[in-house]
């Protein structure tokens, strides 16, 4: 079984032109991959990239969702005020209202408009916190880069074989993960 490889690097080494890697710096992530597949990158922990995340539980794929914000759904709690334009039945899920029910949890009336903070606390929230969800969520990291493993500009050549690298930058380090 192969792991998810995060590469610690120096914040100022985030420019993925110019990152130098020793063995000695890497970390290995506790999620094996099943398969010797590398996982499912979803950027952004908000209701697309939950939903997304529900979908890969039910087929039995490998995920790891990324949040540039501290907390799940980061864009929407800063407009939580407002009100949706549709009711709660047009913004939940069908896969994450199955996991989210298996787990005992009540959805709301469908034919009520919701607030934003209200997606987030009853919706969102409960989906994140799904102990086959909660453990791939990477928080406070920004995707500052993608590229594909060993591949520059000028090389086309099997480049679709190839894994893609993420540079993700988060609040406290840099990683690049394959």
């Amino acid at each position: 079984m192969k792991n998810i490889e995060f590469k610690v690097v120096a914040k100022e080494c985030c420019d993925p032109n110019e990152c130098c890697v020793e063995p000695a710096e890497t970390i290995k992530h506790e999620a094996e991959i099943a398969n010797s597949e590398l996982p499912i990158a979803i950027i952004g922990v908000g209701p697309i990239g939950l939903a997304a995340a529900a979908h890969l539980v039910n087929r039995k794929q490998k995920f790891i969702l990324i949040e540039g914000g501290s907390q799940i759904a980061h864009n929407i709690r800063e407009w939580g005020h407002v009100r949706l334009f549709s009711p709660w039945q047009y913004n939940i899920d069908k896969a994450a209202q199955t996991l989210l029910l298996n787990q005992g949890w009540n959805a709301p009336p469908p034919d009520v408009l919701p607030l934003g903070i209200e997606v987030v606390e009853q919706y969102l929230g409960p989906l994140a916190e799904l102990p086959e969800i909660k453990p791939h969520i990477m928080l406070d990291s920004q995707v500052i880069a993608v590229s594909r493993e060993n591949i520059d500009k000028m090389k086309s050549a099997n480049r679709e074989q190839s894994p893609f690298v993420l540079y993700i930058e988060n609040l406290y380090e840099c990683f690049s993960t394959l």
